[in-house]
């Protein structure tokens, strides 16, 4: 219903009289607004009403600070199953060490470094070991570790748009591919 009522022209809906000025010769048109967009029929699923909760595990990458950090806890309070990549996790960074004071079962850290494969095949096995129903899967990946970099073009460094490119790019590809077999279970 919503889509076809915007698709008419505003001015038949009923209570509303919208025009535009022509500017050239002043005159008054009827706004007419189209949707060229996809409106989806059925119903959405968002993630205060996704239930039971406690039961949904969520990664969360760059979790040392930031969007990260936050977005962690916010999870948390939610009820998900956290884990928060950290990448100061082992030298005990302040943002990782107000995750661990919460002492929860359902948030935990874990080091990851998405440049690192390694490190990121070892956090599949943390998150495949730890949740209760493996073949259930994992809910939810959050790609968001990244680093920016500000300045000029002729003074930044070609290590440093690789550097970029690394973590923005290849990590966010690395721990998509990874992750994915555990978010199709889910």
């Amino acid at each position: 219903m919503l889509a076809t009522r915007l698709s008419r022209p505003l001015s038949r809906l009923p209570g509303k009289t919208l025009s535009a000025c022509d500017r050239e010769n002043g005159a008054r048109r009827p706004l007419l607004l189209g949707s060229t967009s996809f409106i989806p029929i059925g119903r959405r699923t968002y993630a205060s009403a996704a239930e039971p909760v406690g039961s949904k595990a969520v990664l969360v990458t760059g979790c040392d600070s930031g969007f990260g950090f936050s977005l962690a806890k916010h999870l948390h309070s939610k009820g998900f199953l956290v884990f928060a990549g950290c990448l100061m996790k082992d030298k005990g960074h302040d943002g990782v060490k107000e995750l661990d004071s919460l002492n929860s079962d359902r948030l935990r850290t874990v080091q990851l470094n998405v440049c690192s494969s390694e490190e990121v095949e070892k956090v599949v096995e943390i998150v495949r070991s730890s949740l209760k129903d493996p073949e259930k899967g994992m809910w939810g990946l959050v790609n968001n570790a990244g680093i920016s970099t500000f300045g000029e073009v002729e003074f930044t460094s070609l290590e440093t748009y690789k550097q970029v490119a690394e973590v923005n790019l290849w990590g966010t590809v690395r721990m998509t591919k990874s992750f994915l077999p555990l978010i199709r279970r889910a």
